[in-house]
């Protein structure tokens, strides 16, 4: 599918498993790390300071779960344009993501329509990877209203 937004007829006609759309990230850097953490008032050195990290049993500086998350989020809802939105959201981690480790995200339909007060409800999933290993995943609906 392309970049463009889905509307109530595109949605219509995804089926379970469709792509709708993919994004690589390029690597994250500690620049990004440490102005993410002071603006979420994040403390926890492992995301900051890489010998903190290593010495507490990381690889390397990790990259913060709550920012994670917000990437899912943002592909999902870059999918449709207002007064369209996500209207769930859910999200697991199953891995670590390092400082300088690119990584990408797709999302799917997960399945087909569902009708809801005031509109329609699109079932979607995004998983983000890296060298094919599923590190997050996320389960939402796109809402959809009636017109």
């Amino acid at each position: 599918m392309s970049d463009k937004r889905l509307d109530l007829s595109a949605a219509r006609s995804l089926k379970a498993g469709e792509v709708m759309r993919r994004l690589a990230l390029p690597p994250v850097t500690m620049t990004q790390i440490v102005y993410y953490c002071a603006a979420a008032r994040i403390t926890d050195p492992i995301h900051f300071d890489r010998d903190y990290a290593r010495t507490h049993g990381f690889p390397d500086a990790i990259v913060n779960g709550s920012l994670r998350v917000a990437w899912l989020a943002q592909i999902l809802c870059d999918l449709v344009a207002s007064p369209n939105r996500l209207a769930d959201l859910r999200c697991t981690h199953s891995g670590l993501l390092r400082l300088g480790q690119p990584a990408q995200i797709e999302a799917r339909a997960s399945g087909g329509l569902e009708a809801c007060e005031g509109g329609w409800l699109l079932p979607c999933e995004a998983e983000t990877t890296v060298d094919s290993k599923v590190l997050d995943r996320a389960e939402g609906k796109l809402f959809f209203k009636q017109i």
